[in-house]
C-alpha cells in the first residue's frame, strides 16, 4: 500500500484529479495548456503538479522552453493490480482472486473478469467487475458493479467482500 498511498492522496484533491482525468483524456499537454482552465494561481497550479510528479502520476518532459506532462502508465496499473488481487472477508482473511482487464478508459473506467480460488487452488465461477470514477463536487464518485455472479448465495459473500473493502478504503481516506 506504500506506493499507493501518495496517489490516493494526490487523486483525492479535485483539482488534481481534474488535471490527471484531463490529460489522460487529451495526452500530453504543456503546462500552460493545462492551466488555462485552472481556476488557480500560478504558484498554486506549479505546487498541485510538483504533489502529482511526487506521487509518481505524472511524468515531465522538457521541450525547448515548455514542460509538458503526461500520466505515467505505471501508477494506473498499479491502482488496477492492487484491486485485482486484495481482496478481503468479514473474518480479516485476504483470498486469492485472479482477473483479465477487459476495458480500461483512464480515469473514468475499468472493467475486469474476476474469478476466486479455492483452499485447493482451483480457480472458481468467473464474473465480472466494472469500476466508474466521476468527478462529484470536491471529490470523487466511484461506482462498482459485479456481475455475472453464479446465484444469491455467491451474491451475499461476494457483496460482505466489497462492504468490507470500501470500510477499508474509508478509512484510509477519512
Amino acid at each position: 500500500m506504500n506506493q499507493l498511498s501518495p496517489i490516493f492522496a494526490a487523486l483525492g484533491d479535485p483539482t488534481r484529479f481534474a488535471i490527471v482525468d484531463r490529460l489522460l483524456r487529451e495526452g500530453e499537454l504543456s503546462a500552460g495548456e493545462i492551466a488555462e482552465t485552472a481556476p488557480i494561481s500560478s504558484p498554486a497550479f506549479s505546487r498541485h503538479l510538483k504533489v502529482l510528479r511526487g506521487a509518481g502520476l505524472l511524468e515531465q518532459r522538457v521541450d525547448r522552453q515548455r514542460r509538458l506532462y503526461s500520466v505515467r502508465p505505471e501508477a494506473v496499473q498499479r491502482i488496477s493490480a492492487w484491486t485485482l488481487t486484495m481482496r478481503g472477508d468479514d473474518t480479516g482473511s485476504l483470498h486469492k482472486v485472479s482477473g483479465d482487464i477487459i476495458e480500461y478508459s483512464p480515469p473514468h473506467r475499468l472493467r475486469y473478469s474476476w474469478a476466486w480460488y479455492d483452499d485447493d487452488d482451483v480457480r472458481g465461477h468467473e464474473s465480472e467487475v466494472s469500476f466508474l470514477i466521476e468527478p462529484d463536487g470536491d471529490g470523487v464518485r466511484l461506482t462498482m458493479c459485479h456481475s455475472g455472479l453464479e446465484d444469491e448465495e455467491s451474491f451475499e459473500a461476494h457483496q460482505d467482500g466489497w462492504q468490507s473493502t470500501f470500510t477499508k478504503l474509508d478509512g484510509i481516506f477519512a
